[in-house]
């Protein structure tokens, strides 16, 4: 299907445009960035620098280079199909456009969190979009929903977001939209979760191809993240943490529907974010899951079903790719049964900044409870982000005090024995509101920043003043230390109180039958009053090791070669006789986190493999090879322009000589050319030429690695397809406007409204004339719709002809505007 864009059209054709917006006001950035910028000026990515050290799934930040616009809108994913609006102003970063009307601090965060996250979207699917050395990734963020939905309507939506949901990424556009909430949280998960969205679609067009739980289970599991604005360090995928505990969202919902299988919860169209979250979790901290899952996303990729076709592909595709599926499902049940949070809000409303938990309000009429019980069964890591750790006899908090606040409220914990019994029954299944419930544990707070309180089960309560050395180093630096440790002889409960240096330890007079049941495991920080930050202690048991290297939990440098070995054994496994049991070995290296060993097997492996492939004279050793080294091609565009994109990830050079024939509608050759590269273990570009009349191309490419020679042919059409776009050529005969109006069709999803030709006189006295017409276009189509407009006798060369094209596109409103004057036709 031809498809031009509107920018190419020859000037007898009529201008394209969206829905215009309002006056646009003056930037509202800091003088101090808007003078140091050249908004006139956008640098290309390529030209930009995001300096990011990644250790397993935790990403600080180096450096970034941002770029104030102003006006001037970059070259993006959304191109065309995005505007400015009143007050909006743009800024870049390598890979991300931001259009904001928030303050210069808060622009800065969410591109340094969304470079920050860059290199895990790109592990989730195995690959970067094709042009992102071009183009970047459209975001929006807006200061209120109201202001969001201004945004929106500029970009030619007829509605904005929906009102259940904080934010939300278009199809039609690729662009993720954002608006704050007022928890400091979720300001920064929404905009890590939208424009993952966006990632998905610049990769692939669109993401209908992927069910419910893959496009909102990535989505949500890599916005569960926990951030260190100290350190600028993020940690996303992150499974066990207290705002949004997606753990105890899960658990309500699997009970709720009475232990739903993974092939259940593929079929439903409902969106049920906990049950998302643990079939990504369960697949993907599985190195063997994580490399059939990988191989699942892209078969479903390749087969790109949209619609009504989505799930039922997805569901045979899971039974084909993985080769028990019953047991996959009985590992699933057994992995959602361990489940136990860590974390459960009793009272908030907690904040997280890294290791601190903070209240965001300072209500001073209640005391709010975080409970930190860490009692998880499965194979999980416990607590997935950085955090302060005990010897293995004591327990406690380390507190960061706002010292305005210092002498303000309550701030401490409680050191729990027992949980009431109504309220641990409701954390096994989370089924309906949490109970009252008496706990049997041991408080002791800080009050007013002077004097701690005791409080034991049975109400008796001791009052203690902090030593006067502990007090004025608590003045002088405001941080303390509170450490309940239990004397291996006597059992005697201590508490060491410590802040720079000094410590007071006060032996604890309680009841002797709290003392037997404490095992200083389990406890609750708390606040009133105030906005310090709170670390809990626990006992080293509970620490995760560190991981380096590659984005992924196992360290693993070269995940993308283990998956090419591992798709070629799934894939050629009757040509390599023995490779399920070589994968084995390698996948208990990765478990035992012995990636240097990993690596070198790797290698020896791979070169086994292509040994006895070349030896191989069946007809598919070839497609394996191509396999074993990543090898593929196709046809991508920057700016309209085609170029031949090939993906090679093997550590020998190859060359690369490509023959291009480009065919006309009746598939007769026009035009051929030779592209000849080298590709050395990464992806090149090599720019097209395509001929007027060319329809398609056929792409013919010989690969020599060494002493191999590789084929590898590709068909596809010549022509740029980016969704849904209104065109239309218009000339003028015998006082009559012929005009074509073509649609091109979405990517997914029934697309269905009405075109409008208005021809508009600058008259008053004239009558405007209107035609209208239905329409319904398949995803992929190209339809033409003929219209003709009579000419008044009395006419004017500023007459107005208009076309707008009202649509629903795969369920979003969408109102696209052309125009053009009379004398721009004739």
């Amino acid at each position: 299907m031809k498809k031009t864009h509107p920018r190419s059209l020859l000037a007898v054709l009529i201008s394209s445009t969206l829905l215009l917006g309002g006056c646009q006001s003056e930037p509202t950035l800091s003088q101090s960035l808007a003078s140091n910028n050249d908004v006139q000026s956008i640098p290309t990515p390529n030209q930009m620098k995001a300096d990011i050290t990644v250790a397993g799934r935790v990403s600080t930040l180096n450096h970034i280079d941002i770029q104030y616009l102003g006006k001037t809108i970059p070259y993006t994913y959304s191109e065309g199909k995005i505007t400015n609006s009143r007050g909006y102003n743009w800024w870049v970063s390598k890979h991300f456009a931001l259009k904001s009307d928030l303050p210069e601090e808060k622009v800065t965060l969410y591109l340094e969190l969304l470079e920050l996250s860059y290199p895990h979207y790109v592990a989730l699917f195995g690959a970067e979009p094709s042009n992102i050395d071009n183009q970047r990734i459209a975001v929006v963020y807006g200061s209120t929903r109201a202001r969001v939905k201004e945004a929106m309507l500029d970009d030619g939506f007829l509605r904005g977001v929906h009102d259940t949901a904080g934010g939300e990424t278009m199809f039609y556009n690729r662009a993720g939209y954002n608006f704050p909430s007022h928890r400091y949280h979720h300001q920064r998960y929404i905009v890590i979760h939208e424009t993952m969205h966006a990632f998905h679609m610049a990769l692939t067009g669109h993401s209908s191809w992927a069910p419910n739980w893959i496009t909102e289970g990535l989505a949500d599991s890599i916005a569960h993240h926990v951030y260190d604005p100290d350190k600028k360090q993020l940690n996303v995928m992150v499974f066990d943490r207290a705002p949004m505990n997606y753990l105890a969202t899960g658990l309500q919902q699997y009970y709720a529907a009475n232990k739903p299988t993974i092939e259940q919860i593929n079929d439903s169209p409902r969106l049920q974010r906990g049950l998302n979250f643990f079939i990504i979790h369960f697949l993907l901290n599985d190195p063997e899951r994580a490399l059939y899952f990988q191989h699942f996303m892209n078969r479903l990729m390749a087969a790109n079903p949209h619609s009504d076709n989505t799930l039922p592909v997805a569901n045979k595709l899971l039974k084909e790719t993985f080769p028990n599926w019953q047991k996959v499902e009985d590992e699933f049940a057994q992995f959602v049964s361990n489940i136990a949070p860590t974390f459960n809000i009793v009272d908030g409303p907690w904040e997280q900044d890294g290791e601190y938990y903070w209240v965001r309000n300072t209500d001073s009429g209640k005391i709010s409870r975080l409970d930190v019980i860490p009692t998880m069964k499965t194979p999980m890591p416990l607590m997935d982000f950085p955090h302060s750790v005990t010897s293995t006899n004591t327990i406690g908090i380390d507190i960061q005090f706002v010292p305005e606040q210092l002498k303000r409220g309550l701030v401490g914990m409680s050191v729990i024995a027992n949980l009431a019994a109504e309220r641990e029954q409701y954390r096994k299944t989370y089924q309906g509101k949490e109970p009252e419930g008496r706990d049997n544990a041991l408080r002791i707070l800080l009050v007013d920043g002077e004097t701690i309180e005791v409080s034991s089960p049975s109400n008796e309560q001791h009052t203690y003043s902090l030593s006067k050395r502990v007090s004025n180093q608590l003045t002088a630096h405001p941080t303390l230390s509170l450490l309940v440790e239990k004397e291996p002889n006597t059992g005697q409960l201590i508490l060491n109180i410590s802040a720079s240096g000094e410590t007071q330890r006060i032996p604890l007079a309680v009841d002797d039958e709290i003392v037997e049941q404490v095992t200083l495991d389990k406890m609750s920080i708390l606040a009133q009053n105030n906005n310090h930050k709170i670390s809990p202690r626990l006992p080293n048991r509970y620490t995760t090791k560190a991981v380096q290297g590659s984005p992924n939990p196992w360290g693993v440098n070269d995940w993308q070669t283990l998956y090419q070995l591992f798709a070629t054994c799934e894939d050629f496994s009757a040509l390599i006789p023995t490779c399920h049991e070589q994968v084995t070995t390698l996948l208990e290296l990765t478990k035992k986190s012995d990636p240097l060993h990993m690596s070198q097997q790797l290698a020896v492996i791979t070169d086994a493999w292509l040994q006895l492939l070349s030896e191989t004279k069946s007809e598919s050793h070839n497609e394996a090879i191509q396999s074993l080294f990543g090898i593929s091609t196709k046809i991508d565009f920057n700016k309209q322009q085609p170029y031949l994109f090939t993906t090679y990830h093997y550590s020998q050079t190859a060359n690369l000589s490509s023959k291009v024939t480009y065919r006309d509608a009746n598939g007769n050759a026009v035009k051929q050319d030779i592209v000849e590269t080298r590709l050395s273990e990464s992806n090149v570009k090599s720019p097209l030429t395509v001929p007027a009349n060319a329809e398609d191309m056929v792409i013919e490419s010989h690969i020599q690695v060494g002493n191999l020679s590789l084929v590898h042919k590709i068909r596809q059409p010549t022509s740029y397809f980016d969704g849904v776009w209104l065109n239309s050529h218009a000339a003028v005969q015998d006082k009559n406007i012929n005009l074509d109006v073509s649609l091109t069709g979405p990517y997914s999803g029934e697309t269905e409204g009405e075109i409008r030709v208005s021809y508009i006189p600058t008259s008053a006295s004239k009558a405007q004339i209107q035609t209208r017409l239905p329409v319904k276009i398949e995803p992929y189509e190209h339809k033409q719709w003929p219209f003709v407009v009579s000419i008044p006798n009395a006419f004017s060369e500023d007459d107005l002809l208009r076309i707008e094209a009202i649509l629903e596109v795969d369920g979003e409103p969408v109102k696209l505007v052309k125009t053009a004057r009379l004398k721009e036709i004739m």
